[in-house]
């Protein structure tokens, strides 16, 4: 009679996947795939829903983002793995592994309990100015460290930041992220949400990724600002209007510091528009707090820990370097990523205080986008 005290998690869970009539159904189903099972629904866009999940050995809550292949997209979605790839950075949303059945892919993804910064402002008004200071710091961090990786997001919005139960932000969905060789290297296709579009993708032939990115920090800015837009009209053709004209009116409420920042960038002019060296150094930012951002580093020590509970599940070294060319559709490394990641990123003990949310001004309309 075999041992079961010898039998290890990876090996039960391989049993219970193969033998289990239950398991075989939630597969069969579409409620399992890999080490996953499926909890809920988080949200869904145009070419793809995001579903939150459980790792069945770390027990680690993920968001999964499924999505069908052998469509024109696909091309898209190579890219979007391949941008988000080897990310790490306290204010993206970290991809840890991709699994590939027959007609779906499945991108694991950092679960951001929080939810979209769209929906808090929508439901709570205004972030108070430290609050909002410190909602784009991070957000500018995030943009910082793509750019200097040659990433252009060319889809930043609200409904593009999450939230984490300890105050973090964090920036996803590289749908329509493109790897450039140079920073000013011309783009043509036009990505994004019409409101944070930058006037000379309505205008010009091409574009500078990096500079159309900060247009939308801007817009961002404003949004978490004054829960309003900058730019608003009845119509996309109306919008294109106000936007390439550049004219947009700042609530008296804003503090100088901020209005200064918002009106920097989103200056119609291209080049006229603040690097985000600047930025971050700016007067409103700075004064909200420290926006030096400590990347996680190589740490033997985590690293050896985080073998050793991978060790404990029943996932030896060598099955773990005998999936390296896998890469990131690896089980094993997305396992060894989640632990890694849990370690380098411990949860606070005590979450800061939930702000108070101020107001929209008077006549605004909160999350009026047109």
């Amino acid at each position: 009679m075999e041992d079961c005290g010898a039998v290890t998690p990876y090996e039960r869970l391989l049993q219970k996947m193969e033998l289990d009539d239950r398991c075989r159904e939630e597969v069969a189903l579409g409620k399992r795939v890999g080490f996953y099972r499926f909890r809920g629904d988080l949200g869904a866009g145009n070419f793809s829903r995001v579903k939150t999940a459980l790792h069945c050995l770390t027990k680690d809550r993920v968001a999964v983002k499924v999505m069908e292949t052998g469509r024109a997209e696909d091309a898209l979605l190579d890219r979007e793995i391949a941008n988000m790839s080897g990310l790490e950075h306290p204010n993206v949303v970290r991809l840890f592994e991709v699994v590939e059945t027959p007609g779906r892919l499945f991108l694991v993804m950092e679960h951001c309990a929080g939810g979209e910064l769209f929906a808090l402002v929508c439901t709570q008004g205004r972030l108070p100015d430290p609050q909002a200071a410190g909602v784009v710091a991070q957000v500018a961090s995030a943009l910082q460290y793509l750019h200097n990786r040659g990433i252009v997001h060319r889809d930043l919005k609200a409904e593009n930041v999450f939230l984490t139960t300890w105050g973090t932000v964090k920036v996803g969905d590289f749908g329509f992220s493109k790897w450039v060789a140079r920073w000013d290297e011309p783009l043509r296709t036009f990505c994004g949400s019409p409101p944070y579009a930058a006037p000379e993708l309505f205008s010009a032939d091409s574009y500078v990724g990096p500079l159309v990115d900060i247009w939308a920090l801007g817009v961002l800015a404003y949004f978490v600002a004054t829960a309003a837009m900058p730019f608003r009209a009845a119509s996309v053709a109306g919008l294109r209007e106000a936007i390439t004209a550049g004219d947009f009116t700042v609530p008296e409420f804003l503090s100088p510091s901020c209005e200064s920042l918002i009106r920097s960038m989103l200056q119609p002019v291209p080049e006229s528009r603040p690097g985000l060296d600047t930025v971050l150094s700016s007067e409103w930012l700075t004064a909200a707090g420290d926006v030096n951002v400590v990347l996680p580093s190589t740490d033997p020590e985590l690293e050896e820990e985080a073998m050793h509970r991978l060790e404990l599940l029943g996932i030896s070294r060598e099955m773990l370097d005998g999936e390296t060319g896998l890469g990131i559709r690896s089980p094993f490394h997305g396992t060894y990523s989640l632990i890694l990641h849990r370690l380098q990123n411990p949860v606070p003990l005590s979450a800061p205080p939930k702000p108070t949310p101020s107001p929209p001004s008077k006549g605004s309309k909160a999350c009026q986008l047109l």
